[in-house]
């Protein structure tokens, strides 16, 4: 098992690829609060190919087809070329620099004006969704060149670029002589349809799913499955979603550079799917490279409709939408101790759901690319109901580091906003945003005497001065703690020092500054 922070064995040199997505800036809304922290995702550890393995002469479907249930397939140093459906109880174990890939190499290519024209023809793939602008978000479509993905442009390809024809044949506007081209052509890694189904310690990538699916996925009949110690990346949907059946484990993999999302959870409002899940000590980051819509579905992980899941131990950063979100009747969820930053929008966010436990989690610079009222914060507990807030440390988020927010959900009216808490966290803001905000845009119950909502025992840290907002809301504004302290907001609270929030800092590994 890897550690907290998996550092799998590496697939490639690093290097700094300018693509469209290569670096993503988000264009902030101008707004009265001035703070806002750095909205950059770095360029991305792109993986190219230095030592390729060679393609497997032997299918990982045949072994799986010759195994016996409970067997364990041992998959050799190679890269397999296809799409494994499993149908039994068993384990499928690589050895090192065993991949799978969802790509195949083109070798056959005509020169044809300034480029080059494939031979083959790239099948026709499903897409759906909302992008945040256009809908290049929905071509799943995708070609390496030395392991590096190449950006589609329309026609006339450069340099880095690739564009189909009308018959759909592949152009490149660099030769291709003396380099591997891989042209995606399947849509899934791997599909589960068995229960008790492990996948451990592969390299997978390459995969032209549509968005809300995984390229590894379970389907029905599938349960008490287990995808560990994987380096998974370059799926245009999610790399993972284990949407069927209960007790599934997604444990200690590099989940990254998806088109949509890194991890999907999906359950159904029967007892059938989502009981008892675990997503535990993963590195899910960099995803939504595609540009999907935040608002409609992207990120790093999100869930839905599960009940008692546990979401613990996982780095979560450099995603372009919510770092972990989990929405619609998530009942009983545990989100605890957790590193999540740098995420375009809230870090952990937990929408018209119940019963939720956000404990010790470690969450700074969220938010900067939903500025508008306090989506953009470090936790975000937004229409959901009888949920702990606690012992958290928020940090240099750009909304709030702590936002409770209600809305007139009418597409979810039984989950009411009552018995949440908020208490024992730290939270640290530089000159703007607030620090802990009770909101509501409607005549609903958030601030009713006997809704049982409060906040308590918190500590708090800002450099707010002359061009600051005031720090604390509960129906309004308030400038200082002691007034603060007159609502149900909080109680017992007190401010930190410089040295206390450097101590704090320190102890939770974040950042001194912004």
């Amino acid at each position: 098992m890897l550690s907290r922070r998996p550092e799998p064995r590496a697939i490639g040199a690093s290097v700094a690829v300018i693509a469209v997505f290569a670096v993503v800036t988000i264009g902030l809304v101008v707004a009265a609060r001035s703070y806002r922290p750095p909205l950059v995702i770095p360029p991305f550890d792109l993986l190219p190919e230095t030592d390729v393995p060679l393609d497997c002469t032997t299918s990982v479907q045949s072994l799986v087809d010759a195994a016996a249930s409970g067997a364990t397939v041992t998959v050799p140093g190679c890269v397999a070329r296809e799409t494994v459906t499993i149908d039994k109880a068993l384990t499928l174990r690589a050895t090192p620099t065993a991949e799978i890939r969802g790509s195949d190499r083109w070798t056959a290519w005509l020169r044809e004006g300034d480029g080059w024209r494939s031979a083959e023809e790239v099948p026709t793939f499903e897409g759906h969704g909302a992008c945040r602008t256009g809908d290049g978000c929905l071509a799943a479509e995708q070609v390496f060149r030395d392991g590096v993905p190449l950006v589609r442009v329309a026609r006339s390809p450069g340099a880095g670029q690739f564009a189909l024809d009308a018959t759909r044949h592949v152009l490149l506007g660099a030769s291709p002589v003396g380099h591997m081209i891989e042209v995606t052509t399947r849509t899934a890694w791997v599909v589960i349809s068995a229960e008790g189904v492990t996948v451990t310690g592969f390299v997978m990538r390459h995969a032209a799913n549509d968005a809300q699916t995984g390229a590894i996925l379970n389907v029905a009949g599938a349960g008490h499955d287990t995808v560990s110690d994987n380096v998974l990346a370059f799926a245009h949907g999610s790399n993972v979603a284990l949407d069927h059946g209960n007790g599934n484990a997604i444990l200690d993999n590099d989940v990254g550079y998806a088109g949509q999302l890194g991890v999907h959870l999906g359950g159904s409002e029967t007892p059938l799917d989502g009981h008892d899940n675990v997503v535990r000590g993963n590195h899910i980051h960099n995803n939504n490279l595609a540009l999907f819509d935040p608002e409609w579905e992207a990120g790093g992980f999100k869930a839905t409709v599960q009940t008692n899941l546990v979401v613990e131990e996982n780095e979560v950063d450099h995603n372009v939408g919510p770092g972990i979100w989990c929405d619609i009747y998530c009942d009983g969820v545990s989100i605890v101790d957790n590193d999540v930053h740098n995420n375009t929008h809230a870090g952990i966010f937990y929408e018209v759901s119940s019963n939720g436990r956000i404990l010790e989690n470690k969450v700074w610079s969220n938010g900067a690319g939903k500025p508008q009222w306090a989506w953009g914060a470090g936790i975000l507990v937004s229409s959901s109901g009888t949920t702990e807030v606690a012992r958290n440390v928020s940090a240099w988020n750009y909304r709030a580091a702590i936002s409770v927010i209600s809305q007139h959900r009418t597409d979810w009216p039984d989950v009411q906003p009552t018995g949440i808490t908020v208490h024992d966290n730290t939270m640290i803001q530089g000159i703007d945003g607030w620090l802990l905000l009770w909101a509501q845009d409607w005549s609903g119950p958030l601030f009713d005497e006997g809704a049982g909502n409060r906040g308590f025992l918190d500590h708090y840290w800002t450099a707010r001065g002359a061009l600051g907002a005031p720090p604390f809301h509960w129906r309004v504004d308030f400038g200082s703690l002691e007034a603060f302290e007159a609502t149900p907001g909080e109680s017992s609270a007190d401010w930190l020092t410089d040295a206390g929030r450097d101590t704090a800092l320190g102890a939770a590994g974040i950042p001194l500054s912004p």
